[in-house]
Order: C-alpha cells, then sequence, then structure tokens
C-alpha cells in the first residue's frame, strides 16, 4: 500500500469538518465521494459509487458506499463513521485541530500530559481530531480499496466501503444504512461474509494488540419514581419521590453485582448520568415525582432477563426508603411524644408498559389519542431522548387510577444490542478462521503478537451488523421505550436479515476525543496495511501482493 497516498487521505479527511450531529458531516460525505470518484475504477464503473441518505435525517447527511467486484459475489464489507468529536477542548490550539502539521508545530510538550508529549517528541504520532477516531482506519480502507481496485479479477469475492455519519451521537448512520446493504445484496446478489470496522485499538501491557469479535451492548435504563406530595411542615404525611430515588441510585452507582458477565470478563457496573426532581420552580412541598437514567452495558444479558433484575434492584431501594422514614418516624415520636402514625405502603415497581396497560384499561382510546398527539407535541419533539421519555412517563402517569408511590422502569434511547462472533454458523466459523490465520500472521512476519477479545467495550456500530435477542428486542425492550416508533427505533428485522459476523481491526490510537488524540504513524503506515491485506486475504481467498 503506498504510504504517500495513505497519509495524504488521512490528512484530507481530517481537514475537512465533520463534528457529529451537525450538518458538517454533509460536507465530510462530499468529500469522501470525491476522493472515491477521482479513482480510476470507479470513474469506469460509476454505478459502483453510491450515495445512501440517511432516511429522515434533519441535516441531510448520507452514507457513502463503493463497490468493487471480483471473481464471485461473497463479499467483505469494511466501515467506519466519519464523525467526530467537537474540536472545543483543544482550547488555545482549536484552529490548528484539524491541521495535522499545523497542530504539530504548535503544540509543545510542556503544556502536554506526560504521554502525549513524550510522543510528541517522538514524531511518530500525528496528532489532530479524527486521527484515531476514525479517520485513520477510513483512509486505511480507502487505501486498500483502490490497490485492489487496480486489479479487482484477483479478488475471489468482493469488497464494499462504507462510510457513515452519527456514530459519535446516535448510530443513525448505520441503523438507517442496513435495509440500503440488505437492499443492495438483493439487487446485486452479494453474500455477505464479515464486515471489518476500523475503529481504533490498543497495545496491552504485554505487547499483544487487541482486535475484537463483538460489541458490548449499551441501554440507557430509566427509573420514573412518584412520591406522595407532603407539605414541609407535615413532611411524614408522604415520602419524597428524590428518597426513593436516591435510595435506588445506591442500589445502582457502580454495584458490581449489576454487572454483566461473559465466560470470565465483566462489563464495568452502572453509573447514574441523569437525576433530577419533575417540579418546575420553588415549593414548600415535597416533589411528587422524579427520575433518573443510567448507563449499563451488557454482553448477553436479555432484555427480559434485565427488566426482571432492575424490578428487583428498585423494589429493594424503594423498600429501604420505607424503612428509612419509618425509622425516622418512630425516632421523632420517641423524642417529641408525638403519635405519628408509620407509612404503609408497600414497594410497587412496574415496568411502562404495565404502567400503559392500568391506563388504558381505565381509559382506552381517550388515552391512545392522547398520548400519540402528545408524543408528537412540542414537549416530546423539542426534547431530547432522555428528557423526551421522563415527560411521555410522567404524562402518562397522570392518567394512572393508583396514586400510591410507585417506581416505573423503562428504557431511553439510544439502545446498542451486545454482538459476538460465537462460530456456531457457518459465516462465523469462517471468520474465525480467518482470525485464527492472521493472528499467525501477525506474529510470525510482522512481530506482533495479536489478542482476540470477544467484547469491544467502546460501543461501536457492529451492534447493528447482527442481533441476538431479537425475540426479547421486539417482546420487552420496544414496548417499554416509550419513543420507540416516534422518534426513535432500530430496525431489529433487517438486522436478522443482514446477520453478518463483525470484526474490529483499526489502527494504534491514543486518547480518543481528547485534544491530544493520536494517531501511531509506524503502526498506520506499516503494520495496519498488511494486517488488513491479509484478513481479507484469508476471508476471500484474495492474493496479497
Amino acid at each position: 500500500m503506498d504510504s504517500s497516498r495513505l497519509l495524504y487521505l488521512l490528512k484530507t479527511l481530517v481537514a475537512c469538518p465533520s463534528t457529529t450531529d451537525t450538518s458538517e458531516e454533509v460536507g465530510m460525505h462530499k468529500k469522501i465521494h470525491e476522493l472515491l470518484a477521482g479513482m480510476e475504477y470507479f470513474r469506469a464503473n460509476p454505478e459502483n459509487l453510491m450515495l445512501h441518505p440517511i432516511p429522515g435525517d434533519r441535516h441531510g447527511r448520507a452514507a457513502i458506499a463503493a463497490l468493487v467486484e471480483g471473481k464471485g459475489k461473497r463479499t467483505v464489507i469494511l466501515s467506519g463513521h466519519y464523525d467526530v468529536m467537537d474540536t472545543i477542548d483543544y482550547g488555545p490550539y482549536r484552529e490548528y485541530a484539524l491541521d495535522t502539521d499545523a497542530l504539530a508545530g504548535a503544540l509543545h510538550p510542556s503544556t502536554l500530559p506526560a504521554d502525549a508529549a513524550a510522543d510528541l517528541r517522538s514524531g511518530n504520532w500525528i496528532f489532530g481530531r479524527g486521527t484515531a477516531d476514525m479517520k485513520g482506519g477510513l483512509a486505511l480502507f480507502m487505501a486498500f480499496l483502490e490497490q485492489v481496485s487496480k486489479k479487482p479479477g484477483k479478488l475471489c469475492g468482493s469488497l464494499l466501503f462504507l462510510a457513515v455519519p452519527d456514530e459519535e451521537t446516535n448510530s443513525a448512520g448505520m441503523t438507517g444504512s442496513v435495509e440500503f446493504l440488505n437492499r443492495l445484496s438483493r439487487e446485486r446478489g452479494l453474500e455477505y461474509i464479515c464486515l471489518v470496522n476500523s475503529e481504533p485499538c490498543t497495545f496491552n501491557h504485554d505487547g499483544t494488540y487487541n482486535i475484537y469479535t463483538g460489541s458490548v451492548g449499551k441501554m440507557l435504563p430509566l427509573v420514573y419514581c412518584f412520591g406522595r406530595e407532603a407539605h414541609a411542615r407535615e413532611p411524614f404525611k408522604g415520602i419524597n419521590a428524590n428518597l426513593i430515588m436516591s435510595e435506588i441510585i445506591r442500589e445502582i452507582e457502580g454495584n458490581p453485582l449489576l454487572s454483566d458477565r461473559f465466560e470470565d470478563i465483566y462489563t464495568m457496573p452502572p453509573v447514574i448520568l441523569k437525576a433530577k426532581d419533575l417540579r418546575d420552580g420553588y415549593s414548600i412541598s415535597t416533589p411528587p415525582a422524579s427520575a433518573c437514567c443510567f448507563n449499563m452495558l451488557s454482553y448477553r444479558r436479555s432484555p427480559r432477563d434485565l427488566i426482571l433484575l432492575l424490578k428487583q434492584t428498585a423494589a429493594r431501594g424503594f423498600k429501604r426508603a420505607l424503612s428509612t422514614v419509618n425509622l425516622r418516624i418512630e425516632e421523632y415520636n420517641s423524642r417529641s411524644g408525638c403519635s405519628i402514625e408509620k407509612l404503609e405502603w408497600e414497594p410497587k415497581v412496574y415496568t411502562y408498559d404495565e404502567l400503559y396497560s392500568m391506563c388504558h384499561e381505565r381509559h382506552g382510546s381517550v388515552l391512545e389519542k392522547h398520548m400519540k398527539e402528545f408524543a408528537a407535541g412540542p414537549a416530546v419533539r423539542d426534547a431530547d431522548w432522555r428528557e423526551a421519555t421522563i415527560r411521555i412517563i410522567n404524562n402518562l402517569h397522570s392518567f394512572c387510577p393508583d396514586r400510591d408511590p410507585k417506581v416505573i422502569i423503562a428504557f431511553a434511547p439510544p439502545y446498542y444490542p451486545h454482538v459476538t462472533v460465537d462460530g456456531k454458523s457457518s459465516k462465523g466459523a469462517a471468520a474465525l478462521r480467518a482470525l485464527a490465520s492472521l493472528l499467525e500472521y501477525s506474529a510470525e512476519e510482522l512481530g506482533i503478537p495479536l489478542k482476540v477479545n470477544r467484547f469491544f467495550d467502546g460501543i461501536s456500530d457492529l451492534s447493528y451488523c447482527s442481533i441476538q435477542d431479537a425475540g426479547d428486542v421486539i417482546g420487552e425492550f420496544k414496548p417499554n421505550m416509550p419513543l420507540w416508533g416516534h422518534s426513535y427505533s432500530i430496525p431489529v428485522e433487517e438486522i436478522k436479515r443482514l446477520d453478518v459476523p463483525g470484526i474490529i481491526l483499526g489502527p494504534w490510537g491514543r486518547d480518543l476525543h481528547k485534544y491530544t488524540e493520536r494517531l501511531n504513524k509506524s503502526f498506520f503506515l506499516k503494520a495496519a496495511p498488511k494486517m488488513l491485506e491479509y484478513l481479507v486475504h484469508s476471508l476471500l481467498g484474495t492474493d496479497a501482493d
């Protein structure tokens, strides 16, 4: 692979602004299309270079697909995202963030963390926004695509390059491209045998380089707490929704018992991302409702199992909140001589679907009409997904005939299904055999031992290449995500049809999403191209020269 061409592509891609969830991404997809259109193969085969507008996208973004057809229809997809994080974190260096040469000259080791300073001095790292995450990977794929397109007859199959927007925000690019991939497969008779994603990877302390055969799942469970409002001078006549929420947070925050497990590896435990009461302004009464949402990762836990776990966890926190109030009533009575009665509520915990059923049983079609209009209205439309979910639950609960304190479990977008290659399917087994061959080649020929990990823990678009709990997602997850079918959904049936094993093999990067983001130059120019070429050779039977 031509190193100068690879560097040119990298610097050209980095120089084009593409901040996630902005119209800058439109300029980026145009630049990628322009670069591909300039290649001899696509000048001769313009029908193989395609723009796929993301359905319903408010910015008008598109995925770019470029197909190089060889001998046969077995196809490897090379995919990555072209959006990047904002450059605001670069501070005084922001004007140089997209110019790798200027940034290298502007940065001074004395202003950097020790490891970044050492890398800057070495001259072997390319600094800049998107160098590692993930325009380095896109440049690698584009250069490889150009290389094989010069001799497509050597391919025992086909290569499909796919660059998508929006991974950093909601993965709208990948979820919006799954149907396109399936349609392209039908129209061209392609058989997708593997998808290679170019997320940046890292070395371990033992000198092994990480690659991945799957991606961790991510969910945003939301807990809505409804208490019993009370005046501040009579607090024991109710229960504060914030107290219920705080006790549930104690049960959840950083709790390793809630981590998911796959064989001998565990996800990081959940953390709270948002917590608030639902009263606007000041009041002398306790807030009637509150809500929190948290990040929860999965390796194999199904939506059904997760909902059961969350209900049990919330019930423990709710019970402790009630016990706390009763202990304090007892203590207050002892000190004051009063005889305030203890609370007699039992902890009630429901799913959103169960709450909806209770309300619908009482209000029927009136509720259906109201909730449909509310979900389409400005209170939901103009809010982010987390806040919109809270507002829908709070509004629905106003129809609930049961006004006792309760907790509602729901989910807010986005949802990333966990996925891994298990080797049970013929495609999965073939992908694992190709990886085994790559491991041997990399260790013996490149001197780089590889470590194959079952899950990439950074969240990736690999989540939408196949789905392992489709029935549960439809039956359990969808009914408990209030925004599903309104402003959010994932194409579960299309993902089931796509069903392609995924591998993450990318260049070596450091400090993603930081102003010290950087890409290792020698690995990018030497090792990564050889690994990619060999992997594709192993998957397709391509002559690698």
